[in-house]
C-alpha cells in the first residue's frame, strides 16, 4: 500500500456496525459501511438525482438510496436496482492500526458509461426491443452489461432517444427541468455500447413464425429474441369537442412540448382526471400562476392508490395552493370556436378555459399485436420470467400482465417497475437467473411534497398511520391482518425503505407495533 495515496477517514471504533456513515476530505464526501473489521467505501452521491446515500439504509452490502430506492452493491459499486442507471465509484480501503484509510478509486466504477462484461454468445444473434421507454432502455442496458455480444436494436415511434417520462408532468411543465435534462442517455452512450436506436419507427405487425417485425413502411426486421416494451397510450375522452385544438393529452415528450408552447396565452386550465398525472400537472401549472380546475368522477382523489386519508390530505394540499376541485363529476362536452373555450360538466355547470389537459388513464399499446395470439383482455400475459406464450418473445412494462407481490395478476403502471421488468427480461433472454423485484415502488411530486409508495395498496386493506399527516411526515401502512402489504410515505424515507424490506420478506407485524414510534422498523427489517 502506497501510504501517500491513502488518507484517513477516522477511527474504526467511530463507525457503527451496519450503519451508513458519511466522511469528508476537503470537498469530497465518502460513504462508509462497516461490516465487522471490514469497511466498504464508496461515493456518497446517487447517480440518479444526486441524493446522499448516507441518508438511506444498508442491508448486508447493499445500500438503498433514500430518494427513489435505487440499490447499489457497496463492494463492487454496481447498481442493482433502478431508477439509477449507473454504478457508484468505490475506493480502495486500508487500515493503519485502528485508523481507516481511503485510497484511489477502483478502476471502471462510477463512470458515465457502465463497464461492459466480457461478451458472451454468438455475435450473429439479434435482439429486437420494440419500445424505447423505461423497460426498453433498461433491457438494452442490461444486455450489454451482462456481456451480450450480438446486435441490440431498439425501435421507437417517437422522434427522440429514450427520455425520462416521469419528468414531463413534474419539472418539465413547471420549468424546473429543461429539454436537455430529459434524455436518459446521450447519443454517445448508445454508440459506445453498440445499441442501435431507430427513432420515428412504427411497428405495424409481428410475424412470429418467421421471427420478423414488420414496420409501417413495409420493411421487415428479423430477430432471434424479441422484447415487447411499447408501454401504454392515453385513454381517449369520448365527448364532443375532445379533438379541438387546446385539448391535450400528456404521455410523450411531444405532448408536453405542445402544452408548453401554448402556455404563454393561457390563463385558465381544466384538468380532467385526478390521478397522479392530473395532480402533478395541476401542481406544475399552478407554479406558473395559471388558474387550475380539476374535474374527476371520484369523491376523493387517488383513494384506490394511496387510501382516502392520504388522498384527502393531497386534495387539501392542492386546494391551499389555489387548485379548484370539481369532484363527483365528469366532462360532458368541450366547446369553442375553432379551439377550446369552455367545458360543460356532467351536472350541467360550465366553465371558461383556455386549455384542457386530459388524464383519464392509459391503455396498453398493443395494436401491432392484432395478428398474434399474445393479447388477452387488452394486455400481454407473461410468466415470472416475463416470457409470453410464444417462443423467444418477452414483454415488460405497462403492457405486461404479471403476478404482483400479493399474488394478484395485474399490470403495474410505474416507471421503476418497468425498468426492473426490462432488466429481468434481458436476463431471461440470456438464460441468467435473477430474482424479480417483488415490491413495486413509485413516487409523485405535488405542491413541493414528494410522496412515495411501496407495494400494492388495496381498498380492503386496513390503513394505519405512523407519524402525522398534518406535519407532512408520516408513513401509512396497508395491512391484511398482520401482513404489511403496502406503505405510503412523506418525509420518512428510511421508514419506507424498511417497510419495503418487511413487505418483501413477508415479515408479520401487528398494526399496533407499526404505529408505535418506539418500534425500530429498520432494525426489524435488518433481522431478516
Amino acid at each position: 500500500m502506497n501510504s501517500k495515496r491513502y488518507k484517513s477517514l477516522g477511527s474504526l471504533a467511530d463507525l457503527p456496525e451496519g450503519r451508513l456513515t458519511a466522511r469528508k476530505i476537503g470537498s469530497k464526501e465518502f460513504l462508509l459501511l462497516r461490516r465487522g473489521d471490514r469497511v466498504f467505501i464508496s461515493g456518497n452521491k446517487c447517480p440518479h438525482h444526486g441524493a446522499r446515500l448516507s441518508e438511506g439504509l444498508a442491508f448486508g452490502r447493499e445500500v438503498i438510496c433514500p430518494c427513489h430506492n435505487a440499490r447499489f452493491d457497496m463492494e463492487s459499486g454496481r447498481v442493482l436496482c433502478p431508477p439509477a442507471l449507473d454504478d457508484i465509484p468505490v475506493y480502495h480501503s486500508g487500515r493503519q492500526g485502528e485508523e481507516v484509510l481511503v485510497g484511489p478509486v477502483r478502476e471502471n466504477r462510477g463512470l458515465c458509461l457502465p463497464s461492459m462484461a466480457a461478451p458472451r454468445g454468438r455475435r450473429s444473434k439479434t435482439i429486437v426491443i420494440v419500445g424505447a421507454g423505461a423497460a426498453g432502455n433498461a433491457a438494452a442496458d442490461a444486455l450489454r452489461r451482462e456481456g451480450f455480444a450480438g446486435k441490440v436494436l431498439m425501435l421507437t415511434r417517437e422522434s427522440d432517444l429514450p427520455y425520462d417520462r416521469t419528468l414531463l408532468s413534474k419539472g418539465f411543465l413547471s420549468g424546473n427541468v429543461t429539454a436537455e435534462q430529459l434524455p436518459l442517455r446521450s447519443p454517445e452512450y448508445y454508440a459506445a455500447m453498440g445499441i442501435e436506436v431507430l427513432t420515428s419507427c412504427t411497428v405495424d405487425s409481428l410475424e412470429p413464425k418467421e421471427r420478423r417485425v414488420v414496420l409501417e413502411n413495409g420493411r421487415s426486421i428479423g430477430y432471434d429474441k424479441l422484447l415487447l416494451a411499447t408501454g401504454g397510450a392515453p385513454r381517449r375522452l369520448d365527448v364532443p369537442g375532445a379533438g379541438l385544438p387546446g385539448a391535450h393529452y400528456l404521455r410523450s415528450r411531444s405532448d408536453a412540448a405542445a402544452i408548453l408552447e401554448s402556455l404563454p396565452s393561457v390563463d385558465k386550465v381544466v384538468i380532467t382526471g385526478a390521478g397522479f398525472i392530473g395532480l402533478e400537472v395541476a401542481s406544475a401549472l399552478r407554479k406558473r400562476g395559471i388558474a387550475v380546475r380539476v374535474v374527476a368522477p371520484e369523491k376523493v382523489p387517488l383513494t384506490a392508490a394511496v387510501g382516502e386519508e392520504v388522498g384527502r390530505w393531497l386534495q387539501d394540499l392542492h386546494a391551499a395552493a389555489g387548485v379548484g376541485f370539481f369532484l363527483g363529476r365528469g366532462i360532458r362536452e368541450i366547446s369553442g370556436s375553432g379551439r377550446v373555450e369552455e367545458v360543460v360538466l356532467s351536472d350541467g355547470s360550465s366553465y371558461e378555459t383556455d386549455l384542457v389537459v386530459i388524464g383519464v388513464g392509459i391503455e396498453p399499446a398493443v395494436e401491432y399485436l392484432r395478428t398474434t395470439t399474445l393479447v388477452r383482455n387488452g394486455a400481454v400475459p407473461v410468466d415470472s420470467r416475463l416470457r409470453t406464450e410464444l417462443p423467444d418473445i418477452y414483454a415488460a412494462g405497462d403492457l405486461a400482465v404479471v403476478k404482483g407481490p400479493d399474488g394478484r395478476i395485474t399490470r403495474i403502471e410505474h416507471w421503476v417497475e418497468a425498468e426492473r421488468q426490462g432488466r429481468l427480461a434481458a436476463l431471461s433472454m440470456l438464460g441468467r437467473g435473477a430474482d424479480p423485484e417483488s415490491v413495486p415502488f413509485f413516487w409523485s411530486e405535488q405542491q413541493e411534497v414528494t410522496l412515495k409508495c411501496v407495494g400494492v395498496p388495496h381498498p380492503a386493506h386496513r390503513r394505519i398511520v405512523r407519524g402525522n399527516l398534518e406535519e407532512e411526515r408520516f408513513l401509512m401502512g396497508f395491512f391484511n391482518g398482520c401482513a404489511l402489504e403496502a406503505a405510503v410515505a412523506v418525509g420518512r424515507d428510511r421508514d419506507l425503505i424498511a417497510a419495503s424490506r418487511l413487505i418483501g420478506n413477508a415479515v408479520l407485524l401487528t398494526p399496533e407495533r407499526f404505529c408505535d414510534e418506539s418500534t425500530d422498523l429498520a432494525a426489524l427489517a435488518s433481522d431478516r
